[in-house]
C-alpha cells in the first residue's frame, strides 16, 4: 500500500476502537534491507549479552511495514505529545502497519468525558514570548538556543490527585535546541506557557 493508504487505515481502525480523530499522522517506511543491515551492525548497539534482544536473523519483504505516529487534536488543535507537567502521561499513539495487518500498537489515547467545555480567551503568542524571554534572560544556559518552532496546542493537566480524568489547557509551546556543556551534542527541548493566563509552566 502507499503511505496515503496506509494512513487511512490507520485512521479507520483506530476509529473503530474508539479513538477521537487526529490532527497528523508522520509515517516511516521500514524495508527489509534497511531492517537487516541495523540488526547486523554491531556499532549500532551496545548491549551486554545476558540484556541483549533475540536477533531475528533474517528479515524479507513480508516484514517490511510502515510506522505511523499519530497526534490526536480537539476542534483542529493538537494534543501535545510532550509532558508538560510531571503527573501526566501525554498522548501518544505509534501503530506499526505491514501487509497482513497490525503488527504492533503501542497508544496512550484520551477521549472526551462529555461535559460542556469551558470557553477562556487565549492570550496572544505575543505575551507568551514575553514570558518565554523573561525565563530565558533569567536562565543559565550552556549555549545560546535557537527557537525552532512555537505552537498553539493542547497540554494534559489532572483536574484532582489519583484521577484518570484530565483537563485539556491550551499551551504555547516553545521548541528550542542548544549546545550541551561540551558544546559538541545538542539538546533539544520545549517550554510551554498556558495560554489562558500567559504564565511560564514549571515542571
Amino acid at each position: 500500500m502507499t503511505p496515503g493508504q496506509a494512513v487511512q487505515k490507520a485512521k479507520e481502525l483506530l476509529t473503530q476502537w474508539g479513538v477521537p480523530a487526529l490532527s497528523q499522522v508522520d509515517v516511516v517506511a521500514l524495508d527489509h534491507a534497511t531492517l537487516q543491515s541495523e540488526e547486523e551492525d554491531p556499532k549500532k548497539v551496545s548491549i551486554k549479552p545476558k540484556t541483549a534482544p533475540n536477533k531475528k536473523g533474517t528479515w524479507t519483504e513480508n516484514d517490511e511495514c510502515y510506522v505511523l505516529h499519530c497526534q490526536q487534536a480537539i476542534d483542529g488543535i493538537p494534543i501535545s505529545k510532550a509532558r508538560i507537567s510531571n503527573d501526566t502521561q501525554p498522548s501518544s499513539i505509534i501503530m506499526y502497519l505491514g501487509k497482513n495487518g497490525v503488527v504492533k500498537l503501542e497508544a496512550t489515547a484520551y477521549r472526551p468525558t462529555g461535559d460542556k467545555p469551558e470557553t477562556k480567551q487565549a492570550v496572544p503568542v505575543e505575551k507568551a514570548v514575553k514570558a518565554f524571554t523573561d525565563m530565558y534572560s533569567a536562565a543559565k544556559l550552556p549555549s545560546a538556543a535557537t527557537v525552532s518552532a512555537i505552537r498553539l496546542q493542547y497540554g494534559l493537566q489532572l483536574t484532582q490527585a489519583n484521577s484518570d480524568v484530565y483537563q485539556f489547557t491550551p499551551v504555547w509551546g516553545f521548541e528550542l535546541s542548544m549546545l550541551s556543556d561540551n558544546q559538541k551534542d545538542k539538546i533539544t527541548s520545549t517550554i510551554y506557557v498556558d495560554a489562558v493566563t500567559g504564565k511560564l509552566i514549571r515542571n
